[in-house]
């Protein structure tokens, strides 16, 4: 069985286990598979795995966000942003990435037990 074919079973088990599509298909996990990348849906995949993803998206996506918006801002005022300002907010970002991941893994770990769903080797 192929990664594809795979990942079509895990998500007819999760949409008979009555999870919602946008639960058990995020948009970074689509991200990825969009990109070939074969990630197994996130009630399939590790805490670890779960947890670093999570975190290190939070992370780059809030903090380019975070940056982006300062840019404008000083763009817009006449000003140049500040490396400071720069560093300030990723030194901000990485201690709530790094408790952002672990509850979203801890999420997708709680609600895989309480669904009784089985690992991602046993899916065919």
């Amino acid at each position: 069985m192929n990664f594809k074919e795979k990942r079509r079973a895990a998500e007819a088990v999760l949409e008979a286990a009555g999870i919602k599509r946008s639960y058990y298909a995020p948009p970074l996990y689509r991200l990825m598979w969009l990109l070939g990348l074969n990630v197994p849906p996130p009630h399939f995949a590790g805490y670890v795995a779960n947890a670093l993803l999570t975190s290190v998206w939070f992370i780059i996506a809030v903090g380019v966000l975070r940056v982006g918006m300062e840019a404008l801002v000083a763009g817009l005022g006449g000003t140049t942003i500040a490396w400071q300002t720069i560093v300030r907010w990723w030194v901000v970002l990485m201690p709530m990435g790094v408790l952002f991941g672990p509850i979203f893994a801890l999420y997708f770990a709680w609600s895989a037990r309480k669904h009784r769903l089985p690992a991602w080797k046993d899916l065919s």
